[in-house]
Order: structure tokens, then sequence, then C-alpha cells
């Protein structure tokens, strides 16, 4: 699956690498052979048992789960009983065999999508129907208002938008060289399974989209743009897995150096903190 994405190669083959394949088919294919064979040959001598070579990765052939009533009631909302359950599941192949409160589910072989409890009761649902199931939506314990996180958000896209920037919204997930070409350097953090090969990593910085995006709009003879992005950056730590805050990013193409020092007083003005500028190297 991992190679047919990355190569953008999609074939039968792989289509049922990624849906499975049912593991008893074969036996059943050849107790069907026999059947068939027997009718067009009376005379056919068909000796009991079989000989079942597989390869020590083979997967159980018997795989079973236990599910809760409580837990199926919890989900999805409903009052149903253990009896119900047999009826909702039996007809596509689950087996059931009920204990008290709990049922255990046996799985079909042609399910390899069926793993644990959860989705057999996935399939209770939609069996016994969703239009079934009630609407009721638990009341809200008190009014809902935005976070200090989200005021100062807004009130940042606010002024950038006044002053005439555009908001952009690149992909965080980038070519794994996009970072060394935009100038930063650092370990990146790779997707086992992407859906593209030229977005297989998380970023580090804003800077590599939005120059992405200000070269877009150059190659399309829009010069002058200014480009602005709030969103998260992913840098490495120590501990294998990469930190993730949020950041903001501004680019100004087209304007000198006082236009950004302006933009830089209205953004500390606006979330109220303090602002030095250094020009000793300007």
């Amino acid at each position: 699956m991992k190679t047919a994405s990355r190569h953008v190669l999609r074939s039968e083959a792989s289509a049922r690498y990624e849906r499975g394949v049912d593991p008893l088919l074969a036996e059943r294919a050849v107790e069907r052979f026999a059947e068939l064979l027997s009718l067009t040959c009376p005379d056919l001598v068909l000796h009991s048992g079989g000989a079942d070579e597989r390869s020590s990765g083979f997967p159980e052939l018997t795989r079973s789960v236990v599910v809760r009533m409580s837990e199926v009631n919890r989900i999805l909302g409903t009052d149903l009983q253990a009896d119900d359950i047999p009826s909702l599941l039996d007809s596509i192949g689950f087996v059931t065999v009920i204990n008290g409160d709990e049922i255990e589910v046996s799985l079909p072989s042609w399910r390899p999508d069926a793993t644990s409890e959860v989705d057999v009761i996935e399939e209770i649902a939609r069996h016994f129907g969703y239009e079934n199931i009630g609407r009721s939506v638990p009341k809200p314990a008190g009014h809902g208002h935005l976070s200090q996180v989200q005021i100062r958000r807004r009130r940042l896209r606010e002024v950038l938008i006044g002053l005439g920037i555009s908001e952009a919204m690149p992909n965080p997930i980038v070519a794994p060289d996009t970072m060394e070409r935009a100038g930063i350097s650092g370990n990146t953090l790779r997707i086992l399974n992407p859906l593209v090969a030229d977005e297989s990593a998380l970023r580090l910085s804003l800077r590599p989209g939005l120059l992405t995006a200000l070269a877009h709009n150059e190659h399309h003879r829009r010069s002058g743009v200014s480009l602005f992005e709030i969103g998260n950056v992913y840098p490495p730590t120590g501990d294998g897995l990469p930190s993730e805050h949020e950041v903001l990013g501004v680019v100004l193409a087209g304007r000198d150096a006082h236009s950004a020092v302006e933009v830089w007083r209205e953004i500390s003005t606006a979330l109220g903190v303090g602002a030095m500028i250094d020009q000793s190297t300007a």
C-alpha cells in the first residue's frame, strides 16, 4: 500500500492488499472445485481431509471479541438487550454466544477490518438502523466562550487583514528537502504512508509555505503580494517526537524595511506586548 501510494501506481493487486483477502477462500474454493468435479466424474474418489501448508506468519483463522451490552448502549445511546444482538449480527456472519451482559462474537474470516469491540458495535448500529437511534443531545454545562488564545488569534487576524495582508493556508506537510531549500536546518518528522511523495514531512517553520505561495503569485505576474499565516510547526525534541506550537509568519514582497517595522509595531500593540526593534544591522 505504501509503495503504491508513493509511486501513484494503482493496481488490482494493491487494491486487494489494502482491503484484505479472506484466508479461508482457498479452502472453500478447493471444496467447491471438488464438488463440481464429482458431478462431471461420477467415478471420482475423494479422500477426506487435506494438507494445508501455511507460513508461520499466517493470520489466525478464528478470531473473536467480547462485546459488552453496557458499552453498546453507552456508545449508541440505545437500550438494547443482549437477546436483540444475534438477529442483527448472525445474518452477516458474526456468530454470537450470549453470556449474561456480555456477548462473545466470532468474527468472519472475510472481514479483516473488524478487529475490536467498537467495530462490532458499528455493525450493530448499521443493522439496527441509524434512524432508530435517538437524537438526544447532551445539554451543555454552561455557555461557550472564546479562550484567551482564540481571542488573541482573532484580534491578530483582524489587524493583519486591516493592514492589507492576505491570509495564506499552506499545507503543513511538505517535501523533505523543502526545509533545506528555505534555509532551515533540522530533522523533520516523516509520515509513514504519505498520499504524495512530495508531502511526507511535517514542517519546522512557516517560511517554506509562505515563500512557495509568494513564488506562485510572482509566476502569475502578481507582484507585491503580502501574506501571513497563523499555524502550527513541529520542531524536533530530544525524546523522539516533535513539539507542536502555533506561530505567526508574515512575508511582504516588494516593500521596504519601514513597512515591515510598521507591521511589527501594529502586531505588538494588538497583543499588548513590548517590542524593541534593533536597526543596527539595517
